[in-house]
Parts: structure tokens; C-alpha cells; sequence
């Protein structure tokens, strides 16, 4: 009888602990498996938050791409119109479109010495009272055959804008000013979830429009910000990922 009962608690003793050895491998499965599950819906949430930034990023782009290309057509469809035209005394079709359009200040068009043909501001005249017409950076790209998009500037009563120029017939020029206003609004109205920012850069790396505007009248660059600089001169590009944001905060964009 003595005998008996140690065996007895001996098998009762490797019962427990091949009961535990079990339920210690039973348990480390379960974490396993839950994690694998967390790992998995976290790896397809990520993937369709960013292809839902990417998606958002794209229409962002195309919408200010649109407004843009929108006022690139109006300088087209004037220098279709004729230089005559708009150079004949007494024209005042330049003045109708500033009626008609808000987001211009001034129109300017000009021949090929940088002479005005043709000129209609809003308030003030900046462009066409420039001695230096023909060295300004605007004049020499459109000379060149190049669309121009500048960076912002601020006018003598604080109003923002930006210029846009392109080449005309006979190696003219046509040049507005755009209310920075107007675009401005354009990229305000463009939102990424709840504290997502929208910006809008040149190829120069000069932040043109931003949803807070002090960040385009600080005349901020990416000049400290190459990876982002470089996507931005990388035509037809998307991307999506964690970098710095303009303020140094590792963000997901």
C-alpha cells in the first residue's frame, strides 16, 4: 500500500506537468496565430490606406493640374486671337476676360523684343512696367519655348500671386498674373483624412500653394528635403511611404 501511493502521486505529478507543458504550447499557438491575423489585417489595412493616398494624391494633382491648364488655355486662345487684334486701338477684349475671370490680375502680351502689344491689369500694373522685361526669368523661359509657372510673390498691397507664361506667334510672349487666392482655395478644398495637409510645389522646389498659407508666404523651399524635391521634378510619378515632412516630423504620405 505504502509503494502504491508514491507512484500514484508520481503519475498524478507528470500528469500536470504534461498538462502544462500543453497548455504552454496550446497558448504560445494561439498568441502565434493571433499575431500572424493582426499582422495580416494590419499589412492590407496599410495597403489600401495607401492606395486610397495615392488615389487622393492623384486627384489632387489633377485638380490643380486642371486649374492650371485651365488659364495656360485662355493665354492660348488669346494668342489665337491675333496680335492685331489684341494690339488694335480701341480693343477691349483683354478687359473682358479680367471681367470675366477672377483668378487674373494682369495680362500681357508682348513681341518677341519685349515690347507690351497689348496690356490690361486689374489693379496696378506690374509686369508691363518692368525695365527689365527682356532679362526677366519669365520672358527668357517663354523666348525659349517653355511653359513658365513662378514662384510667389507678393504684390504692393500684400496680395499674393504668381505668374504664368507662354510662347506666342512670332516669338512673343504671353504672361498674367494669377491670384495666388484662387489657388490657394483650389488646394484648401483638397483633403487627406483628418489632419492631412495638401501642398502644391513648382519644379523648383518653392511651395506655391499649401493649406496654411504662411507656409507659401514664408517662401518655403525643399531645398533640405531631396527626396521629396526629387519627386517632384520626376514627371508622370507616384509614390507613397514615411519621410520628414516640412517640419522635420516623420509622417506616411
Amino acid at each position: 500500500m505504502s509503494q502504491g501511493r508514491p507512484q500514484t502521486r508520481l503519475r498524478g505529478s507528470l500528469r500536470r506537468q504534461l498538462l502544462a507543458v500543453f497548455g504552454a504550447a496550446l497558448l504560445v499557438v494561439l498568441l502565434a496565430s493571433v499575431l500572424g491575423v493582426a499582422y495580416l489585417v494590419n499589412r492590407t489595412e496599410q495597403a489600401g490606406w495607401r492606395g486610397r493616398q495615392q488615389e487622393a494624391a492623384r486627384r489632387a494633382a489633377e485638380t490643380v493640374g486642371a486649374f492650371l491648364e485651365r488659364e495656360r488655355r485662355v493665354l492660348l486662345l488669346l494668342d489665337l486671337f491675333g496680335r492685331d487684334e489684341l494690339a488694335a486701338a480701341g480693343s477691349t477684349e483683354l478687359e473682358e476676360l479680367l471681367e470675366r475671370n477672377p483668378a487674373f490680375l494682369e495680362i500681357v502680351y508682348l513681341d518677341a523684343a519685349g515690347k507690351v502689344m497689348a496690356h490690361a491689369p486689374r489693379d496696378n500694373a506690374v509686369l508691363a512696367s518692368l525695365f527689365t522685361i527682356p532679362q526677366s526669368s519669365w520672358f527668357v523661359k517663354a523666348r525659349q519655348g517653355q511653359h513658365y509657372v513662378g514662384d510667389v510673390q507678393l504684390s504692393a498691397g500684400d496680395e499674393a500671386y504668381l505668374v504664368l507664361a507662354m510662347p506666342a506667334v512670332h516669338g512673343g510672349v504671353m504672361v498674367i498674373r494669377l491670384q495666388m487666392k484662387v489657388l490657394q482655395e483650389v488646394v484648401a478644398s483638397l483633403h487627406f483624412g483628418k489632419s492631412g495637409l495638401s501642398y502644391l510645389v513648382n519644379q523648383n522646389g518653392r511651395v506655391i500653394a499649401h493649406s496654411d498659407p504662411q507656409v507659401v508666404l514664408a517662401n518655403t523651399r525643399l531645398d533640405n528635403h531631396p527626396e521629396l524635391l526629387a519627386l517632384v521634378r520626376a514627371a508622370k510619378e507616384t509614390w507613397a511611404g514615411e519621410y520628414a515632412d516640412l517640419q522635420g516630423r516623420p509622417v506616411v504620405g
